[in-house]
């Protein structure tokens, strides 16, 4: 469940789930609000033999060491955050945005060598054009991400470096140019082990327009406890919002 708040009302609330078929797993998403579909559907699948997980059109190939827990985890315990843990780097392209940031502020041992390529299908949302391209991943000696590049036959679209610089703060770089005439230079600094734990800096440069913008986001987090409903109603939403004031 992700709630959005804005000015004390909530403007959104999608409801997340993975259900099991014939076909293999789907992902729904659902307005809670208007009980409308928010997102376009994921579907699912696992080939054993290549190690191989499908979303949609796109691949990923993973090392046979973790393909066993990976599929436990998705195929069989249906775990949405574990899925949306492995495929961090490309939510934005699955039209669920508001994820990204809530998904890197919690504190997971996430970024381990688990995927070994990829092979990505994107929709500019510009154009009616698509773009495949395929996706590196390079791991350190400790097993843990080091750096993502992906390219297509025209050119890099999507590049990512990661810095461990010690126990309590990870920097991500991240490059992506999916679009016809928008570049967006993104750094995130992850530190798990403080209260303002994540901060977020986009710049992003609109070629067309010759504009420049830049965003911040930060993400604080404070544990609530337990509620007594997975479907909190209006009121107990804002009761729990008003905690972090």
């Amino acid at each position: 469940m992700v709630y959005k708040i804005a000015e004390g009302v909530i403007s959104e609330a999608t409801a997340y789930s993975l259900t099991g078929s014939g076909k293999g797993l789907n992902l729904n998403a659902k307005s809670v609000l208007n009980d409308s579909e928010t997102a376009d559907g994921w579907q699912i699948t696992f080939s054993d033999a290549e190690h191989l997980m499908r979303v949609n059109q796109d691949h990923y190939v993973l090392y046979p060491k973790f393909y066993a827990s990976v599929k436990q985890e998705i195929n069989t315990k249906h775990s949405i955050i574990g899925l949306f843990d492995l495929l961090e780097d490309y939510l934005e392209d699955y039209s669920i945005r508001d994820v990204y940031p809530v998904l890197l502020s919690e504190n997971r041992a996430r970024w381990n060598k688990t995927i070994q390529k990829a092979k990505i299908t994107t929709q500019r949302s510009q154009s009616d054009l698509k773009d495949t391209w395929d996706a590196k991943y390079v791991y350190n000696s400790l097993d843990k991400l080091k750096s993502i590049k992906a390219a297509s036959a025209e050119e890099t679209h999507f590049s990512k470096k990661m810095s461990y610089v010690n126990s309590g703060t990870i920097k991500m770089d991240i490059y992506r140019n999916t679009e016809d005439r928008q570049i967006i230079s993104r750094q995130v600094i992850y530190s798990p082990l403080k209260i303002n734990q994540l901060k977020i800096t986009d710049q992003v440069e609109e070629t067309g327009q010759n504009k420049e913008t830049i965003l911040i986001t930060t993400i604080n987090k404070k544990k609530i406890g337990k509620v007594k409903s997975l479907y909190l109603s209006p009121v107990e939403v804002k009761q729990l919002v008003k905690q972090f004031k």
